[in-house]
């Protein structure tokens, strides 16, 4: 077993650096995973300005701790956090890993020592009961029982009667009064090329900012442009205007002026280009505090596997863990097979249409599917399929398309 102060020193470093791996750390321990008490302080402290949305510094840390601890010797704290920053890790979490895995098998030394001095098989049997305790917490597994379950519903459904849960809402009739997704699921959204599903994307995305902290990560359309497309949707004035802006009448800057102010308050972060691998946006969207991260697509990010299919399949089950596991919601855009590859040309796609992997309508807990009405009119009408919906029914609405103005709306004739 490592010596624990030189694992929990370069983690508090890291956590004190200010270079952004604070939301990954805090993601990865608890308090009680430091022996240390100046760690656990500085650990705790860190949490707290982190859930508040304050930066995470040596400075902030120190100066939180000094203001709601004044008895404590300030000269003695801030010496200590001084020296950490000779410690800083390049690789953050191997040292969390470590950190973990050392107070694993302290537990695991600890409960043998107790075995060794049960006195009976009762005893023994009990403490067996704990080491397997200790091993499915080392693998992410929890367990409870039937009852428990029960009460545990019994208990969410009286606060749901009191305080409705806030789902994620889409700004569409159809899809907000028949999809519940929460923090933590995995959406995507697929279409073919030129089905719209950028402009779909965005579109929610500027709802969902109005209320929530949204990340938008673009591998494929760069920042200006989901910016302009963004704008147009907002202020009705047609992107071509927008595009060559000689055309603009005293109106239309008008609205666009109104637009802009309005998307200048949105919770919002629009991200290009760099970021090609699922833990670069994992480390984003935990420092950023993101609650909604939207990825602009799937197939564009980086995975591991020899094979296409084994890298998409290896993209689609880490945003799904990124999901689950940071209570993010992930909203992935895919692409789909074209038409006549796996359906007719005038079919609609299936989750099988999902190019390159089965592997995401597996891991999807929500999948949508945009195709064009008529696949010869591509200015025409789309149709948005929930094609696969585990809290709810499968359905199929139509989208009127608004290509100038960046705009999909539900018809009043949507179908069942």
């Amino acid at each position: 077993m490592q010596d624990t102060f030189s694992i929990e020193a370069p983690v508090v470093a890291a956590l004190l650096s200010g270079d952004g791996r604070a939301g990954e750390i805090i993601a990865a321990l608890r308090t009680e995973d430091f022996s240390e008490g100046i760690n656990q302080a500085i650990f705790s402290f860190a949490v707290k300005l982190f859930s508040e949305g304050s930066p995470v510094n040596a400075t902030t840390v120190a100066n939180e701790i000094a203001r709601k601890n004044p008895e404590e010797s300030a000269e003695s704290l801030t010496g200590y956090i001084s020296g950490l920053s000779a410690l800083v890790p390049k690789d953050a979490a191997y040292y969390v890993q470590a950190l973990k895995e050392n107070n694993l098998l302290r537990d695991y030394r600890e409960a043998g020592q107790a075995l060794q001095r049960a006195g009976s098989i009762t005893e023994a049997e009990k403490i067996v009961q704990d080491i397997n305790g200790l091993t499915a917490q080392s693998t992410g597994q929890s367990s409870f029982t039937a009852l428990q379950a029960a009460l545990d519903f019994a208990d969410r459904l009286e606060k749901r009667r009191t305080t409705p849960t806030d789902f994620i809402r889409w700004g569409m009739p159809k899809l907000d009064e028949n999809l519940y997704v929460q923090p933590g699921d995995f959406v995507v959204i697929g279409g073919r090329p030129s089905a719209g599903k950028t402009l779909l994307a965005v579109q929610f995305a500027l709802l969902m900012a109005q209320r929530r902290k949204v990340g938008f990560v673009s591998l494929e359309t760069s920042k200006e442009k989901i910016t302009e497309r963004a704008l147009s949707h907002l202020s009705g004035v047609p992107l071509w205007k927008i595009k060559n802006p000689k055309s603009l009448t005293d109106r239309d800057t008008e609205n666009l002026t109104r637009a802009a102010d309005a998307f200048s308050k949105l919770d919002l972060e629009i991200v290009d280009k760099d970021n090609r691998t699922v833990q670069q946006i994992r480390a984003l969207a935990l420092n950023r505090r993101w609650q909604v991260t939207f990825v602009d697509y799937l197939q564009k990010l980086t995975g591991d596997g020899r094979s296409v299919y084994e890298r998409v399949s290896d993209v689609s089950q880490s945003l799904q863990a990124l999901a689950q596991m940071s209570g993010i919601c992930v909203i992935a855009l895919a692409q789909l097979s074209r038409a006549g590859s796996q359906t007719g040309p005038d079919e609609s796609p299936t989750l099988e249409s999902f190019r390159e992997s089965g592997q995401i309508e597996q891991d999807a807990d929500l999948a949508m599917l945009l195709y064009l009405d008529n696949p010869r009119n591509k200015a025409g009408d789309r149709v948005l399929k929930i094609a696969k919906n585990k809290e709810g029914s499968l359905f199929r609405t139509k989208l009127a398309f608004d290509g100038e103005r960046q705009t999909l709306q539900q018809t009043i004739f949507s179908e069942d």
